[in-house]
């Protein structure tokens, strides 16, 4: 296996920055309903519903399938690790039955603008790379996002509470977005109003 991508390098410091400010372990800055709500959000996506972007319903199971992967635990800040096998191992964990269905989904996936995933390869030892991990990004940024809201709370001081962050970050996550910088629990508030005017404009 080859060494961690950059970005898993990057989010883990960051994640213990976060961390080290809050002064908690990293399962409760960042509990199981935070993770499920981001995985929630994903799987349900309008966008992935459109033709261009998921065009079976099948599909759309292999993502669910592949961001409930990416949201087994805070530490793994939206990647998944891939065991011995590469695509052939991702696809029996993810219960798929063809690796090559697989890996033509992961490459779509990948074309996306912005891209729902990113792969990660390791050296060339037969024909193609093996792929050593997959990140979906939005569960990257949602997870840092996530981290840095909840310090102030963790910490025992003034901030938004976690029913408020896990409302935040399933509709963040619906829409394919990114949080943006909070300054106050109020403005955690607005926010989770205009995401929901947006989901409402969509449907």
């Amino acid at each position: 296996m080859a060494d961690r991508p950059d970005g898993l390098i990057a989010a883990t410091r960051t994640l213990g920055r976060h961390t080290g400010k809050a002064g908690c372990a990293i399962e409760d800055l960042l509990p199981a309903e935070i993770l499920r709500a981001i995985a929630d959000g994903l799987s349900a996506m309008p966008d992935v519903a459109q033709p261009t972007v998921m065009r079976e319903r099948s599909e759309r199971a292999r993502w669910a399938a592949l961001v409930r992967a990416a949201t087994v635990g805070p530490r793994q800040a939206g990647f998944v690790t891939v065991a011995e096998g590469g695509t052939r191992a991702l696809a029996a964990r993810l219960k798929v039955d063809s690796q090559s269905l697989l890996a033509r989904n992961l490459k779509r996936w990948a074309g996306h603008d912005p891209p729902l995933v990113n792969c990660f390869y390791g050296p060339k030892t037969h024909r193609h790379p093996p792929l050593e991990s997959v990140q979906v990004p939005l569960v990257t940024d949602l997870v840092l996002w996530a981290a840095e809201v909840r310090v102030p709370a963790a910490k025992g001081e003034v901030g938004p509470n976690l029913s408020s962050v896990v409302d935040a970050v399933r509709r963040l996550a619906m829409l394919n977005s990114a949080g943006t910088t909070l300054d106050s629990w109020k403005t955690l508030q607005d926010l989770i109003a205009r995401l929901d005017a947006e989901l409402e404009g969509r449907r």
